[in-house]
């Protein structure tokens, strides 16, 4: 998803935001990050996680979002970080 946890959207989305500022900067990075859902905004234009997504692209962390995703939700050009991956990837991570 685009928020984190149930309820109040604006609350989940700010969550998500300071998620994503805090993994960007800790030293124990995730080696990969796959977005799924409406979790795929995350990585196209105009979300507010993109400088962290970036941070950890440039640290070595593998960002993908579900081409599936990208695809039902019509925002597949809107991509901005990462790469388009699909669920064949998921046991590799």
């Amino acid at each position: 998803t685009n928020s984190i946890g149930r309820g109040d959207i604006d609350l989940g989305r700010k969550l998500m935001v300071n998620f994503f500022h805090s993994l960007a900067r800790t030293e124990t990075k995730p080696s990969a990050v796959m977005f799924g859902n409406e979790g795929v905004r995350l990585v196209c234009e105009g979300s507010a996680v993109l400088d962290d997504l970036m941070l950890l692209e440039e640290a070595g962390v593998m960002i993908r979002a579900c081409g599936t995703c990208l695809s039902e939700l019509g925002i597949t050009e809107d991509v901005r970080i990462g790469g388009v991956g699909s669920m064949d990837e998921i046991p590799s991570f």
